[in-house]
């Protein structure tokens, strides 16, 4: 307990340490809610502002929890083998679980502050959500499935690169291509972009959250069907899976 304990608390000052990461992880989804909430949702009619401030709400949730996972976290994994970290873990008497356990809790307690803070802002900025004790738990159900596919991609690109600011800007550069794809109308949309969505996993919980806590309208279609609700869960799980097994191999392993 005690070395997952000195992994959570080392990443996570790493966290709230550094502005760089503050502001992608906070200010940026902020400033950003906040544009779309006052200057976008005012061209809808006053009864509909209230849901549109909570789509893009959720939206920026979303992107900042890939914020963290996809870029802060493969940031933090490449300056820990930057400054041989890893070499030295190796040769002390540490179990790579727990340095994992303690990172991936770490990562998931910074992302939990920064969705509130995002979801506080979207509150104060007039969203408009429909929820149910039922439905707060299904939205976390998303969550977690958006960290794991998330924080599998993050592992992928700390595993592979070792230089920290690449590993955070291939991070952010996903990021945004991801953004751009997701905040895309679903009817202007091509058939064969809209099959892709629906398979990745990034566009398929947010339409989940949207579709959930605000209205099938707003998401633009019902993502609760059979394969989606199959496929989503298997394939987040699977990317994590993935990432696991390079952190484990290639910063572990090769780092002797």
């Amino acid at each position: 307990m005690n070395q997952i304990s000195a992994t959570y608390f080392k990443n996570f000052n790493f966290y709230i340490r550094e502005k760089a990461v503050l502001f992608w992880n906070i200010a940026w989804p902020t400033i950003i809610l906040l544009l779309n909430n006052f200057l976008y949702a005012r061209n809808y009619p006053e009864n509909l502002t209230g849901s549109v401030r909570a789509t893009t709400t959720i939206m920026m949730i979303v992107i900042t929890i890939m914020i963290s996972c996809i870029s802060m976290l493969p940031g933090n994994i490449s300056e820990d083998r930057v400054i041989g970290l890893f070499k030295k873990l190796i040769s002390m008497p540490i179990k790579p679980w727990k340095d994992f356990v303690g990172r991936i809790l770490s990562l998931m307690t910074f992302s939990l502050i920064a969705v509130l803070i995002v979801l506080a802002v979207g509150i104060a900025s007039g969203a408009r959500f429909s929820i149910s004790t039922i439905k707060i738990l299904q939205a976390i159900y998303f969550i977690i499935l958006i960290i794991l596919s998330s924080a599998g991609i993050g592992l992928i690109i700390g595993s592979f690169l070792k230089h920290i600011i690449g590993a955070i800007m291939t991070g952010i550069g996903i990021t945004v291509l991801i953004n751009i794809l997701i905040g895309l109308p679903y009817k202007i949309i091509p058939d064969y972009l809209k099959v892709f969505l629906k398979f990745l996993p990034f566009s398929s919980i947010n339409s989940s959250l949207i579709h959930l806590l605000v209205g099938e309208s707003f998401a633009g279609y019902n993502p609760f069907n059979a394969i989606q609700a199959i496929f989503t869960p298997i394939i987040s799980i699977i990317i994590f899976i993935i990432g696991l097994i390079l952190y484990s191999n290639l910063c572990w392993r090769s780092e002797k």
